[in-house]
């Protein structure tokens, strides 16, 4: 009797162990094809941006909504279809102390060397880079645009490329690496130089959502110096 049940607890045990196994497997095959569309979509989309805009088909302004709308779109359907809860994209409350302190003076210290960059590129003829204000819905809609772009970068991208290899110092690199580039690419209309500098900004925010596992201190960090880099234009 005992043998029997013991028999039918490690069937009862085999199948469960099966079942889980396919639910990790099915779970990776989704976010593989996620990251997939949201990798390969954001860098096309970019480059047939680019090619409207060159031909005068499109505006800067309106590359940078598309771009907002993407993202945004590929968010949303993230946290529908991603296998894990949106704390552990960084939507949570992870080191709140550390996270104001720390994003509210880099932020400062951030939107004081993006100004100054502004004065300089504007000082090489660069007119679109002047301090005359958007309308201010424009200016509404940019935390939203901030908080996408960095869900999809930090929360999604660089989770997905550290859970690529092991979790090594090394990988954690490569991680914020391979996701800044992408973030960089968001910013590719403004001209490879705002592009490089984007790539080298995101370096710095991965780092800090490395150590928190949150966006709340990357979000405040964007929104000071996003807003003094690209809020006021010519």
């Amino acid at each position: 009797m005992l043998v029997r049940i013991k028999n039918l607890y490690n069937k009862n045990k085999s199948k469960i162990k099966n079942i889980s196994k396919k639910k990790v497997y099915k779970n990776k095959v989704i976010q593989s094809l996620f990251f997939m569309i949201a990798l390969n979509g954001n860098y096309l989309l970019a480059l047939v941006c680019m090619v409207l805009f060159r031909d005068g088909i499109i505006s800067s302004s309106l590359y940078v909504k598309i771009i907002f709308l993407y993202t945004l779109f590929m968010v949303i359907i993230g946290a529908f279809s991603l296998p894990y809860k949106m704390k552990h994209y960084g939507w949570n409350l992870n080191g709140v102390e550390f996270n104001l302190k720390w994003g509210i003076l880099l932020g400062i210290l951030g939107a004081l060397i993006a100004i100054w960059i502004r004065l300089k590129l504007v000082e090489q003829g660069r007119e679109e880079f002047r301090f005359n204000p958007n309308p201010e819905w424009e200016l509404y809609i940019y935390p939203i645009s901030v908080m996408a772009q960095e869900t999809m970068t930090k929360g999604y991208l660089q989770n997905y490329f550290e859970h690529m290899f092991d979790k090594t110092n090394k990988s954690r690199l490569i991680a914020i690496l391979f996701s800044s580039i992408i973030f960089g690419l968001m910013h590719l209309m403004y001209g490879f130089l705002i592009m490089g500098l984007s790539v080298l900004f995101s370096v710095a925010l991965g780092l800090f959502f490395d150590k928190t596992k949150s966006l709340l201190g990357v979000f405040i960090v964007h929104f000071f110096i996003g807003t003094a880099m690209f809020y006021f234009k010519y």
